[in-house]
């Protein structure tokens, strides 16, 4: 049994980071596949990206068939999910945040949600059942301003045409496995920013 690695912002784009949703998604999607015996994601580490590693048969499947199949499924996953990163004012107190995230996820079409006190809000939705109007429309809704709208598609990777030809090719054996990291739907980027924010409320006396 053979393994590969496909930088996991080539197949999927758009998703935060490897705790995403779409994420289990695509290993569902590809582990079932003629071939390959297994699918899971070796996390970002320093420098470097997360990634899916493939451990495959190579007479039953190739590095290029691998990495075909991959691009596929994660185009139609990202035809189907939306991910977006809003910025806002109104949140009053994290209570404040906790209600109005159980309200946005009662919403059609929006599969995770999270609001956090500073005024953020990731959500990740299928855009067959809703859209990023409708859904900026229900955050104005709970009482909220809407300062910044960004699709982590132009916000995370702006760079990934580029990463895509170059990296096309660039794969790395390993003989250890690897586990899969499940915490929640907010990336690291996220998390400091609210930190930070955070921070600097507390050194105001807030």
């Amino acid at each position: 049994m053979n393994k590969t690695r496909i930088d996991l912002d080539i197949v999927l784009p758009e998703v935060p980071d490897e705790r995403d949703e779409c994420v289990s998604r695509i290993i569902e999607s590809l582990q079932s596949r003629r071939g390959i015996d297994k699918v899971h994601v070796v996390p970002k580490e320093g420098n470097k990206k997360a990634q899916l590693c493939f451990h495959y048969d190579p007479s039953e499947i190739s590095i290029n068939n691998i990495e075909q199949l991959a691009e596929k499924a994660g185009a139609e996953i990202t035809e189907h999910y939306g991910h977006l990163l809003v910025e806002t004012s109104g949140v009053r107190h994290p209570r404040h945040a906790r209600i109005i995230e159980a309200g946005l996820r009662r919403q059609k079409g929006i599969q995770n949600v999270a609001v956090s006190g500073t005024g953020f809000i990731q959500v990740e939705f299928n855009k067959e059942a809703t859209s990023e109007e409708t859904i900026v429309h229900q955050i104005k809704t709970a009482g909220l301003k809407v300062n910044k709208v960004e699709d982590f598609h132009s916000h995370e990777h702006k760079e990934t045409a580029a990463l895509k030809e170059e990296h096309r090719h660039s794969h790395t054996a390993d003989k250890h496995d690897h586990e899969h990291s499940h915490a929640g739907i907010f990336g690291e980027k996220t998390e400091l920013i609210f930190a930070i924010i955070c921070g600097s409320f507390l050194a105001l006396g807030f």
